[in-house]
């Protein structure tokens, strides 16, 4: 016989064996006898089945008594919840979980539950009334809502504080360090139920409690965000269950600081409990913590002039938790800004006022005048300091102040101790530029200069800047133009209005003779050694004036003798202050005998000199009447040889004749014999007079040969200007006229008030001053009307007229990425005028009104066809329209694409492909624009003009058949550079 012992029973099946017991041998009899425990053992042979308890035989029901006694002294003993107060035992017939309850079925006609449970006579049939009455019970004790323990219950359990939510609390208010909640039973009521906790109200169970806080500020109330967020289990704690704590110490630096409203929200998933919400309202402390600036970039500096406003200035008042509380009352406010040196200026002029609703001091017109700002250039850096009077606040704000406008100007050294000489240049001037206030002028401050009497040499024209040190230099850049005796004046002007002035006077020099000039001379005579000088105010021969053509010297006496026969003008040079006519013919005829002498550069230098002219015979008688002991004899005569050679014949060869000097009487050259006379004095007068025969031969020679060397030059000249218009290019001439004519229209366009092309046209023009080889600046090419030029005016007119003045002052850009950062927009959309291009042209002293057109030369749609030879303005190689006769149409002159000449400058320009301004952008301007000479021309072409075209007499036919009529010319007259 075998026997199997058990040493215990496990109580989670009753005493149903689990597998785990009987799964070692599935096929041994010992397991089918142990599976049909407490029943016939059917079909298991052999096998015996005896219960011993103590050595006390047991039947199948004894062990199932035991067994039940047994799990309820367990229960009794270490089970908490075995207190179900009055409440009945209640069976659970069917359930879902039968498994786990050891409860079998074996189908729908009966139901099986312990054999302990039926013999223990608890089990007792109900009626339906008594059986709803124990399901109203049961739902009465079920969970039903979630509630959380006040201050007097939290007291109970030793907890100190509970959640404020009765009334709105300050900022800063500790929050609670643990807030308990509890699950209240349906049958529970607020109206009745005790103060006090009960455990009858709150229901014990195992599930999870999750809650969650947000907060909403009071400038978003829709907008939340979670600053907590927990799950926990029910704990027993100072004799209560179901007590749901939830620690909030590690958030309380987060809670109750910001004021706005905290949501606590708590919510259990296994059960219909009701979610909970609690709001606490915070309130802004009402000690004042800080005082900020609204709207204020720390990474920029707030930026003004001296003299002039700020921006005005947001201020905002926040309480120590960083709420923005209302200012009680409009405060009085102190604003210093403080240097690098810790220099302070007190800024005195300001308006302060409160919005309506009192949370924003708005500060405006604030004013900062100093004359210290030398102290902290070249930056002009400081720090604003805005408080209250008793500085327990304060806002630093970097700032610069920089100097204001020009409005003061002192030269060195002083220009009337410069000597003003025609001609010279001024190797030392410097003009030092000052605001109103005595600051430095900033470095880059564009300068007007208005000059008479002098020109410039340097290549920014009439507009300067000033340096680092505040100076404009001019040293060895003004040449005085004017002339001896001249007004001359040096005026610096700034956004239009004349700030300096400095008019002086060149030096004075009069032409003078050196002897007295006769008042009468004999007809046919001659004025010899005529003597001219230039002398200063006080009478001083000014030596300076010498002829020296080598190193460009010029002082030359033009002679112009004015008479009824003849007008001449004859040139003589200066030396050392003087020039000496070697002789002047008088005219034959009686009368007055009158020449102007005027120095050939200097006109202002000049001398008119009138002399009676009287006939010979009066004259010899007068000469006779002074001279009795001569015998005169005038050379003159028709009777006497006409030239100096028979002279010194006659003296040599009429040795019988006595003595004889050859003179000058009244002008007249006589033959005048004395009566004692030695033979040297004849001898020196022949001398003499050969020495100057040899002078003017000389001189004869070196006229000869000048004008030899002048004919050379001219024909060089000429077959330099043949060459130039043989290879295509512009004559010298042209060259020169067309700069001008582009510095005209670069300032016209500058001078245009509120467009945006006068700003770029002015940055461009400072750009290249500063890199005088080119190059374009940050991707900005230029202005339209400045890139190209035409030499014809009518010309340039009609294509003016043309693209018309939006697309004249189109500014033109290598892409659209440098377009569009031209300007910038806030966060409404608008365009910001404190950035880009508004803000250049704020620092050049304009603005920028309207609308303006940009060109992005790399998004043009360019012309990819031939280009015409080798000429470096790229034309484009179009074949020239015919009519339906095969003929060219009379009058045709081009395509206005091909009749824009590139500007110098821009000749090499280029896209990313290579392509020049023409392939781009005039060809976008005009693409097949045809060009005629008249208007019955152009409507004769009508039949071959597929892309529009224009005429000189002001015709415009545009593409879709629109025709321009009426009066054609410009009523601005802007327009492409020209050469005049």
């Amino acid at each position: 016989m075998s026997y199997l012992y058990f040493d215990d029973a496990e109580t989670d099946a009753g005493f149903s064996p689990t597998p785990s017991k009987t799964d070692l041998a599935q096929h041994s009899p010992f397991t089918s006898a142990l599976r049909k425990i407490g029943r016939p053992l059917d079909g298991v042979k052999g096998i015996n089945v005896k219960i011993y308890r103590e050595e006390k035989l047991l039947t199948p029901l004894q062990l199932e008594k035991e067994y039940s006694d047994w799990i309820i002294q367990m229960h009794d003993r270490y089970d908490e919840e075995v207190d179900s107060g009055e409440d009945q035992a209640v069976f659970i017939i069917n359930p879902g979980n039968k498994k786990a309850l050891g409860v079998s079925s074996n189908g729908s006609s009966y139901v099986s539950i312990p054999i302990g449970v039926i013999d223990s006579g608890e089990l007792v049939a109900v009626g339906k009334f008594e059986w709803e009455c124990q399901l109203e019970k049961q739902r009465l004790k079920a969970p039903s809502s979630i509630d959380l323990l006040d201050a007097n219950q939290c007291e109970e359990l030793g907890i100190h504080e509970a959640l404020p939510v009765h009334a709105p609390i300050p900022a800063g208010q500790d929050p609670p360090k643990e807030i308990v909640a509890i699950v209240r039973p349906a049958n529970f009521s607020y109206s009745t139920a005790p103060k006090n906790l009960d455990q009858k109200y709150i229901v014990k169970n195992k599930m999870e409690m999750s809650m969650e806080v947000k907060f909403s500020g009071d400038s978003d109330i829709c907008r939340e965000s979670i600053l907590y967020s927990s799950r926990v289990t029910p704990s027993y704690y100072r004799g209560y269950h179901g007590l749901y704590i939830f620690s909030l110490q590690h958030k309380s630096h987060e809670l109750f600081q910001k004021s706005g409203i905290y949501k606590f929200l708590l919510h259990m998933d296994e059960t219909s409990c009701k979610n909970y919400e609690k709001e606490v309202t915070v309130l802004a402390s009402a000690e004042v913590g800080r005082w900020q600036l609204l709207g204020y970039d720390k990474n920029e500096h707030l930026r003004v002039r001296v003299g002039s406003c700020f921006s005005p200035l947001d201020v905002a008042c926040y309480d120590k938790y960083g709420n923005l509380i209302p200012f009680p009352s409009t405060p009085k406010v102190n604003l210093q800004f403080k240097m690098g040196n810790g220099m302070l200026i007190c800024v005195k002029k300001m308006k302060a006022g409160l919005s309506s609703d009192k949370t924003t001091l708005r500060i405006k017109d604030i004013l900062i005048e100093s004359g210290d700002l030398d102290i902290i250039r070249p930056n002009y850096e400081g720090t604003m300091l805005l408080c209250p009077p008793d500085e327990s606040l304060s806002i630093s704000i970097p700032c610069k102040v920089i100097p204001g406008h020009v409005r003061q100007v002192l030269a060195h050294p002083s220009m009337r101790s410069i000597q003003m000489l025609p001609g010279c240049i001024v190797q030392e001037l410097k003009l030092e530029m000052f605001d109103a206030y005595g600051n430095h002028a900033l470095k880059g401050s564009e300068l007007l200069l208005k000059v008479e009497g002098f020109s410039l040499k340097d290549q920014m024209g009439k507009k300067h800047k000033v340096d680092h040190d505040g100076f404009v230099h001019l040293s060895g850049m003004l040449k005085v133009t004017a002339g001896y005796n001249q007004n001359v004046s040096l005026s610096v002007t700034t956004g239009g209005e004349e700030i300096f002035k400095e008019e002086l006077q060149t030096e004075k020099r009069e032409l003078r003779v050196a002897e007295p000039v006769p008042q009468l001379c004999a007809a046919g005579s001659q004025l010899e050694n005529f003597v001219f000088e230039i002398v200063d105010t006080e009478g001083n021969l000014d030596e300076n004036i010498h002829n020296d053509e080598e190193n460009g010297h010029f002082h030359t006496l033009s002679i112009k003798l004015d008479s009824s026969v003849t007008k001449t003008t004859t040139l003589y040079a200066f030396q050392k202050g003087r020039c000496t006519i070697p002789s002047l013919t008088v005219p034959r005829d009686a009368g007055c005998f009158s020449f102007s002498a005027v120095h050939s550069r200097h006109r202002e230098l000049s001398l008119s000199i009138k002399i009676g002219i009287q006939p010979s015979s009066d004259l010899q008688h007068e000469i006779q009447t002074l001279c009795p002991n001569t015998n005169i004899m005038m050379l003159q005569d028709k009777s006497t040889p006409n030239n100096i050679g028979n002279v010194l014949s006659i003296i040599k060869n009429e040795s019988k004749l006595m003595p004889i000097i050859l003179t000058y009487l009244y002008g007249q050259l006589c033959l005048v014999t004395y009566n004692y006379c030695s033979s040297l004095v004849l001898e020196e007068t022949a001398l003499c007079i050969e020495h100057r025969e040899r002078v003017l031969e000389e001189t004869g020679s070196r006229i000869e040969h000048r004008e030899r060397v002048l004919k050379l030059l001219r024909d060089r000249k000429v077959e330099i200007e043949q060459s130039l218009v043989e290879l295509g290019g512009p004559s010298p001439l042209n060259i020169v006229d067309c700069f001008f004519a582009k510095e005209e229209m670069t300032d016209m366009i500058e001078n245009r008030d509120g467009s945006a092309a006068s700003v770029l046209c002015e940055l461009i023009r400072n750009f290249a001053s500063e890199r005088p080889h080119g190059g374009s600046r940050d991707g900005i090419i230029g202005v339209v009307a400045l890139l190209g030029t035409i030499c014809n005016i009518e010309l340039s007119r009609i294509l003016a007229k043309y693209l018309g003045e939006d697309q004249m002052l189109g500014i033109v850009c290598t892409n659209s990425e440098m377009a569009f950062s031209l300007e910038t927009y806030d966060k409404n959309g608008e365009v910001d005028l404190q950035n880009a291009v508004y803000a250049k042209a704020a620092e050049l002293g304009k603005s920028i009104s309207g609308e303006f057109r940009v060109i992005c030369l790399e998004e043009i749609s360019p012309y990819r066809g031939e280009i015409e030879g080798c000429d470096p303005q790229r034309k484009l190689a179009f074949p020239h329209p015919t009519l339906p006769s095969g003929e060219i149409p009379p009058g045709f002159m081009g395509y206005a694409v091909n009749m824009v000449d590139i500007d110098f400058d821009h000749l090499a320009t280029r896209t990313t492909e290579g392509l020049g301004l023409r392939e781009t952008l005039f060809y976008r301007l005009f693409g097949k624009l045809q060009v005629y000479d008249t208007r019955e021309h152009m409507k004769q072409a009508c039949v071959c003009i597929d892309h529009g075209a224009v005429s000189l007499d002001g015709g415009i036919i545009r593409e879709d058949g629109l025709i321009s009529l009426g009066f054609w010319y410009l009523r601005f007259s802007l327009q492409f550079s020209r050469c005049r």
